[in-house]
C-alpha cells in the first residue's frame, strides 16, 4: 500500500519537474528576447535621431554658397581672380571649390596670345552641426590641388605657332610646382575649410561662419 502511494507521488513529481524546466527555459528565452528587442529599439532610436538631427539643424545651410568679394580679397593664392564656393549636402557631406586665374603675356609671340594660369583646390569632407555651431571633418586625401597653364590665341591667321619642347616643359613644371604651393597656402587660411565648433548664422541669403567667412547664395 505504501509502495503504491510512493509510486503515485513519484509519477506526479516527474511531470512537475518537467513543467518547471519548461517554464524556466521559457523565462530565459523571453528575457533574452526582451534584451535583444531593447537593444534593437535603442539602435533604431539612435539612427532616427542621427538622421533627423542633421536635416533639421542644417536646413538653412544646405545648398550652394559663394564667398563674397571681401573674403576672397583676404586670400592670397597667387592669382588675379579668385573664387570660392561651398556645397553643403543634406547627408552631411561637404564640397569646397577654390579656383584662381591669371592672364600673362611672355615670349616672342606675346602680342598674339596670352597664357592663362589657373589653379584649382578641391576639398571633400563632412560637416556636423550642433547648437548653432559647425565643425568640418577633412582628411588629407580629401584635398586635391591642380594647376595648369594654357594658351589663349588671338591670331589673325588660322594657324597658331607650334609649341616648343621647352615651352611644354615649362608649362608642366609650372603645374607641378604650383600644385604643391596651393596645398601649402591652403594651410594659411583655415577659416575657409577647417572649422571646430565655429558659430554660424544664416540670415536670408547670407551665411556667416566664424568671424571671417561670409558667403552668399
Amino acid at each position: 500500500m505504501v509502495s503504491s502511494k510512493n509510486q503515485e507521488l513519484e509519477n506526479f513529481r516527474i511531470p512537475s519537474l518537467l513543467i518547471m524546466r519548461i517554464v524556466e527555459n521559457f523565462r530565459i528565452i523571453f528575457n533574452q528576447f526582451l534584451e535583444y528587442h531593447l537593444m534593437l529599439t535603442r539602435i533604431l532610436l539612435l539612427a532616427i535621431c542621427f538622421c533627423l538631427q542633421m536635416p533639421c539643424e542644417a536646413k538653412g545651410i544646405v545648398g550652394r554658397w559663394h564667398c563674397t568679394k571681401e573674403v576672397t580679397e583676404q586670400v592670397e593664392m597667387g592669382y588675379e581672380k579668385l573664387s570660392c564656393s561651398y556645397k553643403f549636402k543634406k547627408n552631411g557631406k561637404l564640397i569646397i571649390k577654390i579656383e584662381g586665374e591669371t592672364a600673362i603675356s611672355h615670349g616672342l609671340y606675346s602680342s598674339h596670345f596670352n597664357h592663362q594660369r589657373r589653379g584649382y583646390i578641391y576639398i571633400k569632407g563632412k560637416y556636423t552641426i550642433c547648437d548653432g555651431k559647425i565643425s568640418s571633418i577633412v582628411k588629407n586625401e580629401g584635398v586635391e590641388t591642380y594647376a595648369v597653364e594654357s594658351q589663349d590665341y588671338h591670331w589673325k591667321t588660322e594657324t597658331p605657332p607650334s609649341e616648343s619642347v621647352s615651352e611644354i616643359s615649362r608649362e608642366e613644371s609650372y603645374g607641378m610646382a604650383r600644385s604643391r604651393i596651393l596645398r601649402k597656402r591652403l594651410l594659411d587660411y583655415h577659416f575657409l575649410w577647417d572649422w571646430d565648433e565655429e558659430p554660424y548664422t544664416v540670415t536670408g541669403k547670407e551665411l556667416k561662419i566664424g568671424e571671417r567667412l561670409v558667403c552668399e547664395r
